[in-house]
Parts: C-alpha cells; structure tokens; sequence
C-alpha cells in the first residue's frame, strides 16, 4: 500500500518528469498517467530563414537557417534551436562558415519583456561565442525603457579574418508625451576586441501626422565617436567623430491577416575627417498577423552614409525572408 506522503512524491515526480521530458525533446506534454484530468499540449514549430545583403565594396553575405522550436505558442513566445550556414565574399575572397545556438523570446504585444539568445560560431577553425539579450519594462503608463547587451562578429573582410569581434551595452528610453507625439532616446557603449571604444547616442523625435493612415514623421539624430580610429586597420567604420540628421517619412498599414511597415529618410551626415555630405534611409517589412497559422516576413532596405575609410557615398543594401511553420498544433 502506498502511502499518503509518498504518493505526494509519485505524483510530483511524475508531474515533473513530464514537464522536463517535453522540454528537453520538444514531445507534446501528455497528460500525466496518474492524473485522471486535463491534457496539456506543447506547440513546436519550424522556422527557415535566407539573408543576403550587398554593398558597394562589394562584400556579400548570405545566411541560411533552420531553427526548430521546441515550444512555440506565437513568434513572440518561443523556444527555438538553429544551425546557420554562412558565406562571406567579395571579390574572389570567400569565406564560409556554421554557427549553432539557442535562443527564447517571451514579449507581449507591445514588444516589453525579454529576448536572450546564446551561439558558437565555427570561423576559420576557431569557435567564436555571441549572444543578443535585450529586456524591455514600462517604468510608467507613458515610458518604456529597454536594456541591450550583445557579442558579435565585425563582418568585413578584414573582421572576419582577423576573428575581430565586439561586446555592446546599450539602453533606451521611449516616452509618449501625447496621442501625437513621443521620442526616443538610446545610448551604448561598444568594445572591440582590437581595444577601440566606441560611444553612441541617438534621439528620435515621431509626430503621428495623420493617424487614421498610419502616417508619422520623425526627425533622427545619431552622434558616434571612437576612441582609437587606427585600432580598425579599415575593419570597420571608424571616424574619430561621425554625425548623422535624417528626416524620415514612416507609414503602417494593417489589411487583412498583414501588416506593412515602410520608412524612408534623407538628411545630411558629417565625419569630422572629410567633412559633410547627403545621407539615405529606406526599410521596408512585410508581414502575416495570424500567429495560429504559418507565419512570414518579408524584409529590404537601403542605406547611404559613410563608410571604411570615410567613403561618404558608401551603399548598403540587404533582404531576407522568415517562415515559421507551426507543428503538431491540437486543441485538446
């Protein structure tokens, strides 16, 4: 006979071990076998991704990737595992190379909460870690603050075969100052590993000009200075000052089962060694909204500023493609 006390412990035991199954295996959670009532159901889903981007020093990348989410409820409520293929090129230079990693997004509808993300990278036979982690909180019923901290890769020829790589921290604060109006201010401090420091402040300014379209217009201002600008050796952008004031156009739109973002911007930029010039923005996302059924976005955009070696007429251009499939969806 068993008693009381130890059937507590089957019953926790047996409670957990099917927890933690499903966890580890991505497995549906059964109901428990000696409980004679509800039936949970765990979601999994698979997520294919393409990136390809392009400049006018003409280095692509491309980025392919599987993840598969052990637990999915939406795109903004997930678990997932990724292998990434990658191919770096320009010229008749190319470089491949596999990246895993493991990474939960937990947000709500207004993107607070958190997202963490954790990757090896196989470059040039050396394994490389990085992460992203941002964490999101509203401080009062008009502010929302976000902190950022990530570890990446400097993708550039030189970045990569020197495995040069950079730790940042970041944060910034959104405030809604009235049904028309709000601003954003971010800040962040970035260390390369080549010992260079970098600080970079930005503010935005978003008027909602004409709300029953989705229409806003917005004023950016970005400052950025680095520490030691022969740290690089032409790695990455690397003026002692650089400074950016654009005038951007944005428009959201909502049809049927989608959601369209677009914005556009010019302005002028200026680094302190070559002085000033024109700048450009434009990006554009394209999405389904019916987070029970197969997911997509579509992503472009295109950017002129400033580039390796102060080049003021500096072109990037990139897109990329996301489709998450749900698997095994039951209502029990």
């Amino acid at each position: 006979m068993i008693r009381p006390g130890h059937w507590i412990l089957l019953r926790l035991a047996s409670y957990v071990g099917v927890v933690f199954g499903s966890f580890i295996s991505g497995a549906p959670v059964v109901a428990d076998p000696m409980a004679d009532y509800q039936v949970i159901v765990t979601d999994r889903a698979l997520i294919p991704k393409v990136f390809y981007s392009t400049d006018s020093d003409r280095f692509q990348i491309r980025k392919t990737s599987v993840a598969w989410a052990s637990l999915y409820e939406d795109p903004t409520h997930l678990l997932k595992w990724s292998v990434d293929w990658r191919r770096y090129r320009q010229d008749e230079w190319r470089l491949d190379s596999k990246q895993l990693g493991v990474s939960i997004r937990q947000e709500d509808a207004y993107g607070l909460g958190y997202q963490a993300s954790l990757a090896v990278n196989d470059l040039n036979h050396a394994q490389i870690l990085t992460t992203e982690n941002r964490f999101g909180w509203r401080l009062s019923p008009q502010s929302v603050a976000e902190v950022l901290v990530l570890r990446d890769l400097v993708e550039s020829q030189i970045g990569l075969m020197s495995e040069r790589t950079y730790v940042m921290l970041g944060a910034s604060l959104e405030t809604q100052w009235n049904q028309r109006l709000s601003s954003v201010v971010y800040l962040d401090t970035r260390r390369f590993s080549d010992q260079n420091q970098r600080y970079t402040g930005k503010t935005k300014l978003i008027v909602d000009a004409w709300p029953s379209q989705g229409v806003t217009l917005q004023a950016w201002y970005q400052n950025l200075r680095n520490s030691d600008t022969e740290a690089s050796q032409s790695a990455y952008f690397n003026p002692s000052r650089y400074e950016e004031t654009l005038l951007v156009v944005g428009v959201r739109k909502r049809f049927r089962n989608h959601r369209l973002r677009f914005r556009m911007g010019a302005g002028t930029q200026q680094v302190v060694e070559t002085g000033p010039s024109r700048a450009q923005f434009s990006d554009v996302i394209l999405e389904s909204s019916d987070a029970h059924d197969w997911v997509w976005r579509v992503t472009a955009g295109y950017r002129l500023s400033a580039g390796v070696n102060q080049d003021p007429n500096y072109r990037y251009r990139y897109g990329g493609i996301e489709l998450i499939i749900p698997w095994s969806r039951r209502r029990l």
